[in-house]
């Protein structure tokens, strides 16, 4: 089974219209729903989440009149976990999540710091394939896998994410 991650930006005007729509994915692959744009980064997805868990979290954010600071890792949102499921978006493996335009801006701005050579210290291929990471391409690979397949795959998620930031956009994540 081939599972893509799929990741749609989005305006309150165009989820809602998308949440009134019986077959939504249909209608964004053929670009019927306005105001809305399409990305997937194939097989990638369980890849970088592993390498990005591996990678300093985003800087603490201040909490208002607490002393509390909490930190903690976005590496989950590249696969959905942490946003809003929207159980009227059906996809092929599971609910779409919906990740905030608030967050969006947070998200995109860590990924955009990220060095890619923090991403390489973080590379282990028998790592991954001990927790056996899909598509378990990693000890077969190692090298193409991190350089010609997850790098630039984050590369395309980080510039779609960053344009959303800048668009006010919130961000789907569904599993194709």
């Amino acid at each position: 089974m081939r599972v893509i991650a799929t990741y749609v930006r989005v305006d309150t005007e165009a989820l809602e219209a998308l949440r009134n729509t019986a077959d939504w994915l249909d209608e964004l692959y053929q670009g019927r729903v306005q105001r809305a744009q399409v990305i997937d980064i194939d097989k990638a997805c369980d890849g970088i989440v592993w390498l990005l868990s591996r990678v300093s979290p985003p800087p603490a954010a201040p909490v208002q009149g607490g002393a509390f600071v909490f930190r903690r890792s976005l590496a989950p949102l590249i696969s959905g976990a942490g946003g809003k499921k929207a159980p009227r978006l059906k996809a092929p493996h599971g609910p779409a999540s919906s990740i905030n335009p608030e967050l969006v801006v947070e998200f995109s701005s860590w990924l955009r710091g990220i060095d890619p050579n923090e991403l390489r210290e973080a590379y282990k291929p028998q790592a991954m394939a001990d927790d056996d990471v899909y598509p378990q391409i990693w000890v077969d690979e190692p090298g193409a896998a991190l350089e010609q397949y997850l790098i630039p795959q984050l590369a395309k998620l980080t510039d779609f994410l960053s344009a959303a930031a800048r668009a006010g956009q919130g961000v789907l994540v569904c599993f194709t």
